[in-house]
């Protein structure tokens, strides 16, 4: 191999770096899942979460929930992949109240 084309090829992976390195989302693309480690996903708004509780039920998922101070961590466990949701105290627990009924509800 040429001294160019060597050149050539270094210069081209190191546009890629930059590129799979530029953004969070874009390096988990374009890495290998199969090594690393996944992180969850956090859910901003209500609808999303309506979605997610629909989904779960669909995959007979599971909801662990996270107690802090002054708000509940609701995790949804679907097939693929983990959801998040923070809540304030009242409304995370008649939320699980109506969800214990349609899946599987683990308290941590």
């Amino acid at each position: 191999m040429g001294i160019r084309k060597q050149e050539k090829m270094i210069l081209v992976q190191k546009v890629i770096d930059k590129n799979i390195f530029s953004s969070k989302e874009t390096f988990l693309m374009k890495s290998d899942s199969s090594t690393m480690k996944k992180m969850p996903m956090e859910l901003t708004t209500k609808e999303q979460l309506e979605k997610v509780i629909q989904l779960t039920i669909e995959q007979n998922g599971e909801l662990r929930t996270k107690r802090s101070k002054d708000k509940i961590k609701l995790k949804f466990r679907t097939k693929k992949k983990l959801y998040t949701f923070k809540l304030p105290i009242k409304e995370a627990e008649s939320l699980i109240r109506d969800l214990q009924s349609k899946m599987n509800v683990k308290a941590f």
